[in-house]
């Protein structure tokens, strides 16, 4: 999961956010592109504040091979690091992940 996350791209405008109750509670986020439509993510290997943070109507974009989010709304841009704090011994798994490992 962390391989494909860090491989991934993606660039839009947050559309909806839900917790999909039909797949054991997974923090959903659709995404919106202009050219490529909506990207669902799945965000139910990250910290809940990743999730509770974003919200409809921001823009957020990842390149690839990165774990860096960036977040944008009218009167803010940040940036959150990708944790996957939701794994079953994640302070060991970080320290053994090689994605996890770079800056």
């Amino acid at each position: 999961m962390v391989h494909d996350e860090y491989h991934s791209k993606y660039d839009g405008l947050v559309i909806k956010k839900y917790i999909d109750k039909q797949n054991r509670g997974r923090p959903i986020i659709i995404i919106r592109n202009e050219i490529f439509g909506n990207n669902k993510k799945d965000f139910v290997f990250q910290s809940n504040g990743i999730f509770d943070f974003i919200q409809v109507g921001d823009s957020i974009s990842k390149a690839k091979e990165s774990l860096i989010l960036r977040i944008k709304r009218t009167n803010m841009d940040t940036v959150i690091k990708l944790d996957f704090g939701k794994i079953k011994g994640s302070e060991k798994y970080a320290s053994e992940n090689q994605y996890l490992k770079m800056n």
